[in-house]
């Protein structure tokens, strides 16, 4: 079941096709998915190498995605620093600055100021209709359960946490991926320019597809077990009839 999922995180989402461009969205996949390990492994050992080593990853995932970065880099503080673990939460901003230094250097090689070039030029688009966006981020013509229809599963995964007894990381983790979400639909109306699918939803993707896989494995083969298997396979062929 597992190596069969983790062929499937790849083939079944939007890293399969992005695999094969020059961008920064597939090295921040696995940079985020660093993170959430990392702090996986926190949880089990709350000490300052664990917290250093999220740090370093949360910093350098701002390197490669600013929003995703930034809101993942300050949940994950807020994850070590809310027990009173002020010594690891030391530990964490250190070695998140010292990631987080590279994109602000690079910038100022290349241009002359550490702010990100399209920071000058990008405004928030606010005479749209909101609403219609938020429908087309999930079902319009780049929406996200369009492309991947495996990842609707998240949704019974939001449904059981209360049953789990809001388990604190998993929380945590499937909060911060919605904030992502919303504030994709609150910055931009675009999901990414004219590129394939929202490709500023790929890099939450297959943490979203993560949570899923460790939901189903405990499933038994019933209806809903199957529909997954189903969507799971039709996936490469309806992406391709999209593309």
């Amino acid at each position: 079941w597992y190596l069969g999922m983790s062929w499937a995180v790849v083939l079944a989402t939007l890293v399969f096709s992005y695999s094969v461009t020059i961008g920064n969205q597939v090295p921040a996949v696995l940079v985020l998915l660093w993170l959430v390990y990392a702090l996986s492994e926190y949880e089990r050992s709350p000490d300052g190498k664990h917290a250093a080593l999220a740090g370093l990853a949360a910093g350098l995932l701002v390197n490669l995605e600013y929003v995703v970065g930034g809101i993942f880099g300050v949940a994950a503080f807020l994850l070590i620093f809310l027990p009173r673990h002020y010594r690891q939460a030391a530990f964490y901003s250190v070695t998140a600055l010292a990631g987080l230094s590279l994109i602000p250097i690079l910038n100022l090689i290349a241009h002359g100021s550490p702010l990100p070039l399209y920071s000058e030029t990008h405004t928030v688009p606010l005479a749209r209709n909101f609403l219609a966006d938020l429908w087309s981020l999930f079902f319009g013509y780049k929406g996200i359960f369009i492309f991947t229809p495996t990842l609707l599963f998240i949704i019974p995964v939001w449904m059981k946490l209360p049953r789990e007894q809001w388990p604190r990381q998993k929380t945590f983790i499937l909060s911060t991926i919605a904030l992502t979400i919303a504030a994709y639909w609150i910055l931009t109306s675009d999901g990414g320019g004219w590129c394939y699918g929202n490709r500023f939803l790929l890099t939450v993707s297959p943490l979203m597809f993560y949570y899923i896989v460790l939901y189903l494995k405990d499933w038994r083969r019933d209806l809903k077990h199957w529909l997954f298997i189903v969507l799971l396979v039709m996936l490469p062929g309806l992406m391709t009839g999209m593309e």
